[in-house]
C-alpha cells in the first residue's frame, strides 16, 4: 500500500479495497466474508461494504462471526438495497469489533436461459 505522504504513528487512515469477479459466483446460495477487521493489528472504526450484482438478489443476511466464541449469528446491521433492480446494496458497521468476521449469506435470482452457453449445458 503507497501513501502520497508518510503517515504518522498512530494516525489514522481510510482503506477502499475493490474485488471484481465477473461470473464467479456460484449459482444457488452463496458467501462474501469480510475479514479484514480481524487482520489489522489496530482497531478498525468503520466497514462500509457496497456490493453490486450481475442479477437481483432473491435474498440477503448479514452475519457476524466471533472468533473468542467461535459463535455466528445474524449481524446487528443488515444491509440496505440501493436500488429497485435489487443488484445494489450498502451494508455500514460502525463500530466494528476487531475479533469478529463479517460476512453477506445471498442468493441471486437464476440466470435466464438465454444466457447459459449451450455448449457448456448438460445433456
Amino acid at each position: 500500500m503507497l501513501f502520497p505522504s508518510p503517515l504518522r504513528p498512530g494516525e489514522e487512515f481510510e482503506l477502499e479495497q475493490v474485488h471484481v469477479w465477473p461470473v464467479g459466483m456460484t449459482e444457488g446460495e452463496d458467501t462474501l466474508w469480510y475479514p479484514y477487521t480481524a487482520l489489522f493489528d489496530r482497531p478498525s472504526r468503520s466497514l462500509l461494504v457496497e456490493v453490486s450484482f450481475d442479477r437481483a438478489l432473491r435474498y440477503i443476511l448479514a452475519l457476524q462471526a466471533c472468533l473468542d466464541s467461535a459463535k455466528c449469528k445474524v449481524a446487528t446491521t443488515q444491509p440496505t438495497v440501493l436500488n429497485r433492480e435489487r443488484t445494489r446494496l450498502s451494508w455500514r458497521l460502525d463500530p466494528v469489533d476487531n475479533e469478529t468476521i463479517y460476512g453477506l449469506v445471498f442468493e441471486r435470482e437464476p440466470r435466464p436461459m438465454s444466457d447459459i452457453d449451450p455448449e457448456l449445458a448438460v445433456s
